[in-house]
């Protein structure tokens, strides 16, 4: 017992603290919350059963208890790898590439009855079969695929992310590539869990960047970003939402709510590579745009309007172009825009009523 606390102390503490941040119900979005328990199950199997191969590969003659132990170990960890990718990227073809876990699981079990993965001898002596590197062969290949996406899928205004998964991806396929040299057997189960639980720090941080009610970035990572990324803005886009007074007393609250809803996932839905959509105010939006183009800036604001009218909501926008001046005066001279689009807005309304 002290052997195996001791061999795998590390995990053991990053388990349990990794639970205990999770039990804490830290707020980030469900799917992921249940894709992170799923990975420190999958884990904790993985550090049980390898413990479990450990003992049993001390006995002196051939078990099958180290068989099994040694089938979970080996069929378990590619599926850790890919559910961490799934994590990582959100990709939708990453469910193709699980059906190779499949493969690699129906490869581990012919341990039962053969020696083509791997097998023990009488005296219980490991010994490697020609497909015995199919696990390690596999992670390998997964990693790889990780830093395909990456590199496919860089987006230059989300680097903070695109940083954070490479060295994921670097640090993951150097502790595969010592783990399938035989350097140390947990060298991979130890950095793979410590990079689970950097990027869980790295969502809840994300996550404080995010208004709760619309899911769009707040004010005050509105106001760092417009500095941190001021030479790659192409421009700024100043939305307000028309008439949130008179939806808030017809349908109260709730209805003001369902509506800014509505209006942020709109504009979220639209050439997400391309802009980032903050909720400045109650029923103040604003977007960065990171266009080359003048005229797609223009598309942009035109694929909103069309969308917003299969809603029972309108918006007034004002754009401006980055010239090269000051960074918050563009966002002034944008919002300056918005607000005589909102006055004609006004003046349409109060012409239209006053024929009544």
């Amino acid at each position: 017992m002290i052997d195996f606390v001791s061999k795998n102390y590390i995990l053991i503490v990053l388990i349990i603290g990794f639970t205990l941040l999770l039990k804490n119900n830290l707020q980030i979005e469900k799917s992921k919350s249940n894709k992170l328990k799923e990975l420190l199950l999958a884990i904790t199997i993985v550090t049980f059963f390898n413990a479990l191969e450990e003992y049993f590969g001390t006995w002196n003659s051939f078990n099958y208890q180290r068989l099994f132990c040694s089938f979970i170990c080996y069929s378990i960890r590619p599926v850790v790898v890919i559910s961490f990718i799934s994590l990582l990227t959100e990709n939708k073809s990453i469910i193709y590439f699980k059906l190779l876990t499949v493969i690699n699981c129906l490869i581990c079990s012919t341990c039962f009855f053969s020696d083509i993965a791997f097998s023990f001898s009488e005296s219980n002596a490991f010994q490697r079969g020609p497909l015995g590197y199919s696990t390690h062969i596999l992670c390998i290949l997964y990693l790889l695929l990780l830093i395909y996406i990456i590199v496919r899928k860089h987006s230059s205004q989300n680097k903070m992310k695109t940083i954070m998964v490479s060295f994921i991806a670097i640090a993951c396929t150097v502790a595969a590539f010592f783990d399938f040299k035989g350097n140390d057997n947990n060298l991979f189960d130890h950095v793979i869990l410590i990079c689970i639980l950097v990027y869980y720090l790295y969502l809840y941080m994300e996550y404080n960047k995010i208004d709760e009610l619309t899911g769009a970035f707040n004010r005050n990572t509105f106001y760092g970003e417009l500095e941190r990324y001021k030479t790659r803005i192409t421009s700024v886009i100043s939305i307000d939402m028309n008439d949130l007074k008179m939806i808030n007393d017809t349908y109260g609250h709730t209805g003001g709510d369902e509506a800014l809803i509505t209006i942020s996932d709109v504009l979220l839905s639209i050439d997400k590579r391309y802009v980032r959509v903050y909720r400045v105010g109650g029923d103040e939006f604003v977007v960065l745009c990171f266009y080359i183009e003048k005229k797609k800036v223009e598309e942009y604001i035109k694929k909103v309007k069309n969308k917003l009218t299969k809603t029972r909501y309108t918006c007034s926008f004002g754009y401006a172009i980055n010239d090269g001046e000051d960074i918050f005066d563009l966002y002034k001279e944008a919002d300056n825009k918005m607000y005589i689009e909102k006055e004609k807005y006004h003046d349409k309304r109060k012409k239209e009523t006053s024929r009544f």
